[in-house]
């Protein structure tokens, strides 16, 4: 179903879903990570439009507040996934986090990964109004920076609820479709730590099988090392990231601390990547 306008869509797929879950930042629930999955489609300027789960709810709730009052809260800009809209600079000005993103885009016929499929509104009943995908879990490109400090590298720390696991590994994030790895780790130190990077370094690729909240994943990681243009983050012992819009401390730790029998360093064969001298 392509709803008539986003206004239309916003009431039957974003609001049922966020009244269901109101600590949710984004329509998927997750803080991190690129999603091709589909939540719906709208009309908008005599195009129709796909709005991926990535996408983060309050400049949703922005563009509808300004769509209901008769405002166009969107331009359309060209980006590495295709055409896309995004608010219009007053709009933009309006949002209160740092990094807050939409991640809508023109819909070919024929070339859309989540139509047909269904999504389970909130109580469980499905709708053919919030299409989703469910395709089998894919292979997720992603990039690893490490920032050394001395014996010290900077890491972040995670919990597998399903392991009782505490581990660890350096900022990172996922690789969108048409960019090279590269571009990808400046544009994600941008985004999470405000950072600028300088003598970009690609150490090696480690492929990584695994399962995270009882999940099975499959990365393929890109290592790279980078120093800080700004000396001042190596004079923090903590740095306060923005992930997903949501606060994530990162700090500086002796890579020793991850030796056998300490905490886990993650991508896996990172740490013995790194105290190998490379």
């Amino acid at each position: 179903m392509i709803h008539d306008d986003f206004v239309s869509f916003m009431r039957a797929v974003v609001l049922p879903r966020q009244a269901a879950n109101p600590d949710h930042v984004r329509l998927d629930g997750a803080l991190t990570g690129g999603s091709w999955e589909v939540v719906g489609r709208f009309m908008h300027g005599g195009r129709a439009w796909v709005v991926h789960a990535d996408t983060h709810y309050e400049p949703l709730s922005i563009a509808c507040v300004a769509a209901e009052a008769g405002m166009d809260p969107f331009v359309e800009q060209e980006t590495a996934r295709g055409l896309s809209l995004a608010l219009t600079p007053e709009l933009k000005a309006r949002q209160r986090a740092r990094h807050k993103y939409l991640y809508i885009y023109s819909w070919p016929q024929g070339d859309d990964p989540g139509a047909g499929r269904a999504l389970s509104a909130p109580g469980g009943a499905e709708t053919a109004a919030q299409p989703v995908s469910t395709a089998e879990p894919r292979i997720r490109p992603k990039i690893v920076c490490v920032f050394r400090r001395g014996d010290e590298i900077l890491v972040g720390g995670h919990y597998d609820r399903v392991k009782d696991e505490t581990f660890y590994g350096p900022p990172g994030g996922g690789i969108e479709f048409g960019e090279y790895s590269e571009e990808t780790l400046r544009r994600e130190m941008r985004e999470e730590l405000d950072a600028e990077l300088a003598d970009v370094t690609l150490l090696r690729v480690i492929e990584n099988v695994f399962t995270h909240q009882g999940r099975p994943k499959h990365e393929i990681a890109f290592i790279f090392t980078a120093r800080f243009v700004d000396e001042s983050y190596y004079a923090r012992d903590e740095i306060m990231g923005d992930e997903g819009g949501e606060p994530y401390p990162v700090k500086w730790m002796p890579l020793a601390h991850f030796a056998p029998g300490g905490p886990p360093l993650y991508p896996t064969g990172l740490y013995q990547l790194l105290s190998s001298g490379m």
